[in-house]
């Protein structure tokens, strides 16, 4: 019996020396191999994903300096170009490139310009300053005399007829158009309706662009005068075009007005629409005219905004790019400076370029682009994640200065980020997140 278990035992030694030690040693060996081959991986997909990081980046380095080249392309000959041809440039490479919000000049280091820019307005004080014209002392006499009966006595027939004697009389356009505009306001005084819409209409015609004391251009004037008589004779079908084509010439900007005009004139008529439009039940034929309206009234929204964004930096940056600007930008070899520019609640992406008039000599003017940062984070980038990460890879995620979420791949990432890198001298400021999926252990 003592033998029987003396060789179990034995046999027992002999099998974990022969084959279960060798068996947890090649467990080992196996288990090592399986982790070095999963690091490998890793190092191998951490390595790829730094690469598809390095190619977004690339990418859009490349876009911002193909508008950088198209720029250079488009001033090359300048000052020596016309104005007007220089116009046409700038206008057909802002068509070109979506990505080019605005060009502008700096001008001795202290001016800014933006030739190709169309303002909603212009700021307070900017506008154009009227001369008034030089008139005969009968005339004047003749026009006080209707201003006295008009003002003063309220005796609106004489002195309709003291303006309409004094029109007679005159030669000069902008005097001429003022007399009529006269003439209009009195004969709605007078209830004459429909003589006045008749005087409201040459001038909107003839006189659309002469200015009155307070730089007010008589056609603006004219034609919201003319859509308040068509309420007050009930033909609300023309009020409301009057109106609508107002306000369409507002934002496209017919005349050239500063802020506080463009406000008056705007808030007007958008009241004046939203009236017509209050009235129930709203007459067919105005109900095609509410979706044109909501179109005017986001187009307008839009303008506003670029408007106001434009005349901040106009105002505001002169300062910053001087300090930005370094000695060196007038070196052909560093021709660009990128940065971002924070003024209020707007943030700028410029990019600044030397300007050269001829072997040896320099301008005292330097160009730069603004660029649509829009346009750049929700077309060029996308579409550079999109060419670049599969679903399969990972996800992603692009984050502001402040750390909020300005664009993602549509799924939440798990795990910590694989790579984050900032763009090539943090311009644009935003920083890119990679999230690679898990491997499989085996």
């Amino acid at each position: 019996m003592k033998v029987s278990i003396h060789k179990r035992k034995r046999i027992l030694l002999l099998f974990a020396l022969g084959i279960g030690l060798p068996s947890l040693l090649l467990g080992y060996l196996a288990f090592r191999g399986i982790q070095n081959d999963r690091a490998l991986l890793e190092k191998e997909r951490l390595s790829e994903i730094r690469r598809i990081s390095e190619s977004i980046i690339a990418s859009i380095d490349e876009n911002i300096l193909e508008v950088e080249r198209a720029l250079q392309n488009a001033i090359s000959n300048q000052p020596e170009i016309s104005p007007a041809t220089l116009l046409r440039s700038l206008e057909s490479l802002k068509s070109r490139h979506p990505l080019v919000e605005e060009v502008f000049s700096f001008q001795n280091l202290e001016k800014i310009r933006f030739p190709a820019a169309k303002f909603l307005f212009v700021p307070n004080g900017k506008g154009q300053s009227i001369v008034s014209p030089s008139r005969a002392s009968s005339l004047t006499q003749k026009v006080q005399y209707a201003q006295q009966l008009e003002f003063q006595q309220k005796d609106y027939k004489k002195a309709l007829i003291s303006y309409q004697q004094a029109f007679e009389m005159v030669s000069d356009l902008r005097v001429k158009a003022e007399l009529l505009s006269a003439i209009a306001r009195v004969q709605k005084k007078s209830l004459l309706f429909k003589e006045a819409i008749k005087s409201y209409e040459i001038i909107a015609r003839d006189f659309s662009r002469v200015q009155i004391e307070g730089r007010i251009p008589l056609g603006l004037a004219a034609r919201s005068e003319l859509g308040s008589l068509f309420i007050a004779i009930n033909d609300l079908l023309k009020a409301i075009k009057t109106f609508i084509e107002l306000f369409e010439a507002l934002i496209h900007r017919e005349w050239t007005l500063e802020k506080a005009q463009y406000e008056f004139f705007a808030e007007r008529t958008k009241e004046s629409i939203n009236e017509i439009f209050s009235k129930q039940p709203l007459p067919a034929e105005l109900q095609s005219y509410t979706s044109t309206f909501q179109k005017l009234e986001d187009e307008e929204r839009t303008l506003r905004e670029i408007t106001e964004k434009l005349i901040a930096f106009q105002e505001s940056a002169s300062t910053d790019l001087q300090a930005k600007i370094p000695e060196n930008l007038v070196d052909p070899r560093h021709s660009v400076k990128r940065f971002t520019l924070d003024i209020g609640k707007h943030t700028y992406l410029i990019s600044l370029l030397s300007l050269y008039t001829g072997e040896g000599r320099r301008t005292h003017e330097i160009w730069g682009l603004l660029l649509n940062a829009d346009y750049l984070k929700d077309n060029i980038l996308r579409q550079a994640f999109e060419r670049h990460v599969s679903s399969e890879q990972g996800e992603w995620i692009v984050r502001g200065k402040d750390g909020q979420v300005l664009l993602n791949s549509g799924r939440s990432p798990t795990g910590s980020a694989t790579v984050k890198t900032n763009f090539t001298e943090n311009f644009p400021p935003w920083l890119l997140e990679l999230y690679q999926k898990e491997p499989h252990l085996l």
